[in-house]
């Protein structure tokens, strides 16, 4: 449970003190919402930077006997809200312009809005009560890195079903833009979890209004396989963020491309 925040910011030379307030009016905003103070830190400039950088240290208390155990074989596997939240946010943030050539406004600004699901704190207080056996915040590497890692961490393998995964239009419009896979995008505001009976996990966050399915199941097998109707994939080691391949695109070319 998150208690408080000490942030530490690097901005650049020509940084103006209005952009400092803006992010900071935005680090109280999130701190707010996650019931937790501010309790200090430290800003510098430098020539170095060319980007405002953040570095945030969060002090919590862990609950009494909060201890997970990981996956087990025969458990169901439950995502909550929808893959790709953070990376769509961002995108549509930093390239909405260009996005604005082929989509009306308001799937860019709906896009946009996705950065205020990003808290999985709400699931994972449901969570607790549920006799959940293992968690994963699904971030860098999106979906596919997360199911990995989970899996990894446990030594089980996976059996997913593609189609069950819970994604947003948005985020299916903003990747197919870029030539991208929503499948490895940011993907912060989603939460797999592991439980015996995933049906009942997902109705209890459905009654607080957080939207979850079952995906899959862990299996006692190293396989973590990825099925699409016919066609079978297996998982792999995580690769870079899809966002980042966006940005380093973005770098060498010197403009955003749409890729078909």
């Amino acid at each position: 449970v998150p208690v408080m925040a000490v942030i530490a910011l690097l901005l650049p030379k020509e940084a103006e003190e209005k952009l400092l307030q803006e992010i900071m009016k935005e680090a109280d905003k999130a701190a707010y919402a996650l019931h937790m103070q501010i309790a200090g830190g430290h800003t510098e400039v430098s020539e170095s930077v060319l980007e405002p950088m953040a570095v945030v240290t969060v002090t919590g208390i862990a609950k009494a006997g909060g201890l997970l155990f990981g996956a087990k074989a025969g458990q169901d596997v439950v995502a909550t809200k929808w893959i790709g939240l953070e990376g769509t946010a961002l995108l549509a943030r930093r390239y909405g312009e260009r996005l604005a050539e082929r989509y009306p406004y308001h799937i860019i600004k709906e896009a946009e809005a996705f950065a205020s699901y990003l808290s999985v704190l709400p699931e994972a207080a449901i969570a607790e009560k549920s006799n959940v056996s293992a968690m994963h915040d699904v971030s860098g590497g999106g979906i596919f890195a997360a199911l990995w890692e989970l899996a990894e961490s446990a030594g089980v393998g996976l059996t997913i079903d593609l189609k069950k995964i819970p994604i947003r239009q948005e985020t299916i419009e903003v990747c197919e833009f870029f030539g991208i896979s929503p499948y490895e995008l940011l993907s912060g505001g989603c939460l797999l979890m592991t439980a015996d009976d995933g049906e009942s996990l997902v109705q209890a966050l459905e009654a607080v209004h957080i939207p979850a399915a079952v995906i899959g199941k862990v299996t006692d097998s190293r396989e973590r396989v990825v099925i699409n109707e016919e066609e079978k994939r297996f998982l792999e080691r995580p690769q870079t963020d899809a966002f980042i391949k966006i940005e380093r695109r973005n770098e060498n070319e010197g403009r955003v491309t749409a890729y078909h």
